[in-house]
């Protein structure tokens, strides 16, 4: 009987050899696609922030110096003066953070964690977040200027998606903070990429729609009410709530107390007037009699 284990074993081995050139070839096509978008982001994102410095520079000459110092500290959000290199690395940030609606960019976690780690800053600095808040927002006011110059539909889509890519990138970046994980974007792709607790299939939702992006726009946008928040958080002024909770509590009991023992000693002494009205006739009669 021939023996044919050997033919299978280098079946096998074949097979194993082919696969992994597929994924090596899968590797090698999506580093280069990479290669070609990071150019394209890394020029829009120079001239967004180009057009957020003028923008700044020529707020402060208009700044109203009658206006109270704290609005003025809190609308004055600090942000990352980024150089060369720096919009480089963000740049590469935002197109491995990117995903469309109903996708996820989970797949690309050791790209991403290689990139935070190798660059501290992008999560130890809060400006870096706030850089990134800055541009989506202007960009998103510039393509709702009814006075700008109109642009072609391939360039429109173009251009909205490296606003969504904003809001990737900002997502990844605030998702540590935003859930409350202190080790990090590291913490936050090992809870999320295998969720087995309510809380982190909540955290898988909630970036998955980018919701943690969504925060920090809001964040930036309205900085007042961020700070409003943070002080309300940070001081624990959860009792006044429970002072509410209480004094209503106290009225539903006190209602309660009313209707129980109030209306008995209202009826009881209707009773007792009627009963004495009813008996008056009695005793007059009987004393004619």
């Amino acid at each position: 009987m021939n023996d044919y284990s050997k033919w299978e074993k280098l079946s096998d081995e074949d097979e194993e050899e082919r696969q992994e050139k597929e994924a090596e070839l899968s590797r090698a096509e999506f580093h280069e696609a990479c290669r070609e978008e990071h150019a394209i982001v890394e020029q829009w994102l120079k001239r967004n922030m180009n057009q957020l410095s003028r923008l700044e520079a020529e707020s402060k000459q208009q700044k109203d110096p009658h206006a109270p110092p704290e609005l003025i500290r809190n609308s004055m959000a600090r942000y990352r003066k980024a150089s060369k290199d720096d919009l480089r690395v963000l740049s590469m940030l935002m197109v491995l953070s990117h995903f469309d609606e109903g996708e996820t960019n989970l797949t690309r976690h050791p790209q991403l964690l290689d990139l935070v780690r190798q660059n501290r800053w992008l999560e130890e600095d809060p400006g870096t977040l706030e850089l990134i808040c800055r541009i989506h927002n202007l960009h998103m006011k510039n393509a709702e200027d009814s006075s700008r110059p109109p642009v072609a539909p391939g360039q429109e889509k173009l251009e909205n998606r490296f606003r969504h890519m904003c809001l990737s990138a900002a997502n990844t970046i605030a998702a540590a903070r935003k859930s409350g994980c202190s080790g990090g974007l590291l913490e936050v792709i090992n809870t999320i990429c295998t969720p087995k607790t309510p809380k982190a299939q909540e955290m898988r939702l909630k970036w998955q729609k980018k919701e943690f992006g969504k925060d920090a726009l809001f964040d930036s946008l309205f900085p007042d009410l961020k700070q409003f928040k943070d002080d309300y958080d940070n001081n624990d002024s959860w009792w006044d709530i429970w002072l509410m909770l209480g004094f209503m509590l106290l009225l539903v009991l006190g209602l309660a107390a009313f209707f129980f023992y109030g209306l008995p000693r209202s009826s009881a002494k209707t009773t007792t007037s009627t009963t004495s009205i009813g008996t008056e006739p009695t005793k007059s009669l009987g004393g004619e009699l």
